[in-house]
């Protein structure tokens, strides 16, 4: 670091500043920077000279240093980008744990609880700043495994676990899909063989209920995109029939709407549709859980 020169005479150092003797103190002014590179070491001047005039991309920070503003393009092998992003689509995991950050020791705990629940490696991968951070699993049956638990209650919180995506972003959140159960209203017999091309169609279909032969819900554990919005209803048609069926969407353990009559403008407790109390144990049986 250079400093503006000072009066001719004796100095002395007070406090930080530097004084010439029998004048007033004079602080230092930066005036340029060394870049530190051996035989290679040069002055960046940090104070504009009287009436440059900077061309285009070009500016002056608040402190002086000059700026390149034009963002440079760097080619980079994209073979690799390509074999990585493929490798981390199918083996990583973005999990965040719920109110904030967590001490390392406790995360190395849940993953060992994780590999307890899906019976198989499961190891701690990068920080992704912001409370997210990444867990890796060996093949992808275990990476899918480890989706479906989601929200996963643990001794000392809940974590979310979701999809890896490209562009991952933690401060917006951009790309991710959440692992959510979704249950498909009164499927007709005849749809029953092709449920899953219809919850495929909703995002990233992960994990089918075993139950689901035997259920007149149909439900799955689908990776929705968060950006795309919360699908509520889709409509099906038998080509042989010309028949079109009306499939409502319920999402578990979500606010979206009524669970009685599957309204979005209120909820259940507000349903004036919803049975008296004498009903409610049954009403609840039949149609919310």
């Amino acid at each position: 670091m250079a400093h503006a020169p000072v009066a001719p005479g004796v100095l002395k150092a007070t406090g930080g500043h530097i004084q010439a003797m029998g004048d007033k103190e004079i602080k230092p002014e930066l005036v340029g920077t060394v870049t530190s590179m051996e035989r290679n070491d040069k002055i960046h001047p940090t104070r504009a000279v009287p009436g440059e005039v900077l061309s285009e991309g070009y500016s002056r920070n608040c402190t002086g240093f000059f700026l390149c503003n034009n963002v440079m393009e760097v080619e980079v092998d994209q073979d690799t980008v390509k074999k990585d992003s493929e490798y981390l689509q199918n083996h990583a995991i973005v999990a965040y744990f719920v109110g904030g950050k967590q001490f390392a020791l406790i995360i190395s705990s849940w993953i060992d609880f994780v590999q307890k629940q899906v019976g198989d490696w499961v190891g701690e991968g990068r920080d992704m700043d912001r409370g997210f951070f990444q867990i890796m699993c060996r093949q992808l049956v275990i990476t899918q495994k480890v989706l479906t638990l989601t929200p996963h209650k643990f001794q000392l919180g809940i974590y979310i676990v979701q999809s890896w995506t490209p562009r991952f972003n933690a401060a917006r959140h951009t790309g991710l899909r959440v692992p959510t159960w979704v249950t498909l209203k009164n499927i007709p017999s005849e749809f029953l063989g092709v449920d899953a091309q219809m919850a495929n169609n909703l995002g990233e279909l992960l994990r089918s209920d075993k139950r689901n032969a035997l259920l007149m819900d149909q439900r799955f554990c689908i990776g929705l995109s968060l950006g795309s919005g919360w699908k509520t209803s889709l409509f099906i048609t038998n080509a042989v029939t010309r028949d079109k069926t009306i499939i409502l969407i319920d999402y578990c353990n979500l606010s979206i709407q009524c669970r009685f009559c599957m309204s979005t403008s209120h909820l259940v407790k507000y349903c004036r549709g919803f049975p008296s109390q004498g009903e409610e144990s049954k009403a609840i049986k039949n149609n919310i859980t």
